[in-house]
């Protein structure tokens, strides 16, 4: 199962509680999934032009392409080829920016715990996303609830890059151990904010929790390979990509960060 033994295990209590919060978006406020499949139709579409290939297959060669250690964009390399990999990327990119808050579906439960935590600790955002998410956490009257946005698009710098771990622990007056990272990736999240020495916490939402409903054959089969191995489904190899703490659930998140009454 997608939500492993990892939520059960008693993690350690906070040595220091953090003076600030930073948060991923992926996968913590919203759905990566509605613009994860389009990516991999995309890429499907391209193959089957050169050569027919069925959805199982395509799946089944992703998943292989994965336990090897790649992810979205080294596949569709390995699928495309790297004379028409940037088109693709452009192509794709143009189609769901445009329409980011569509393709961006609320995680339920999760807007109201970052509001019940703004009561308590300083929040930030660190995330790899286009400038267009700005305008869909507006709506959802949550963007100000951050004091630090620290959003690749904007600084021209992604994660796991310590550039834009460097820009928001400065742009908060933090030291790194005075800061907790909240993500759903190990590699982009975990493993750059400990080895700059900050607090990790590592939030593994279950795939049919993050608030999108697969409806076609091509997104239930993106579904079925996402839940055999996606970013929820591994686990820490090193104590370099080791969180400190382990939720699975909204609920579970304030457990461990609301202070005790």
């Amino acid at each position: 199962p997608e939500a492993s033994a990892l939520c059960a295990e008693r993690m350690p209590e906070f040595t220091e509680r953090p003076r600030i919060l930073f948060f991923d978006v992926g996968n913590i406020f919203v759905s990566d999934d509605p613009s994860g499949a389009h990516c991999y139709r995309r890429i499907y579409e391209t193959v089957c032009e050169r050569k027919p290939m069925s959805v199982s297959d395509f799946f089944a060669w992703r998943e292989r392409h994965m336990r090897a250690g790649g992810d979205l964009w080294k596949f569709a390399l390995e699928c495309v080829g790297k004379g028409d990999l940037p088109a693709l990327q452009k192509s794709v990119r143009a189609h769901i920016y445009g329409r980011w808050e569509e393709y961006s579906p609320e995680i339920p439960g999760m807007a109201e715990v970052v509001r019940r935590l703004a009561t308590t600790y300083r929040l930030g955002l660190l995330a790899n996303q286009p400038a267009q998410i700005e305008q869909v956490l507006r709506k959802r009257d949550i963007w100000d609830l951050f004091d630090v946005h620290a959003i690749s698009d904007v600084l021209g710098s992604m994660k796991p890059d310590r550039r834009i771990f460097d820009w928001a622990l400065d742009r908060a007056g933090v030291e790194a151990p005075q800061a907790l990272m909240i993500g759903d990736r190990l590699d982009n999240d975990i493993r750059p904010a400990k080895a700059l020495g900050m607090q990790t916490l590592w939030l593994r939402i279950p795939f049919d929790e993050r608030g999108w409903t697969p409806e076609t054959e091509f997104q239930k089969a993106y579904a079925t390979s996402m839940k055999t191995i996606g970013p929820g489904t591994r686990r820490p190899t090193a104590p370099e990509n080791t969180p400190d703490h382990v939720a699975c659930s909204p609920a579970e998140l304030v457990e461990i960060l609301a202070p005790a009454t």
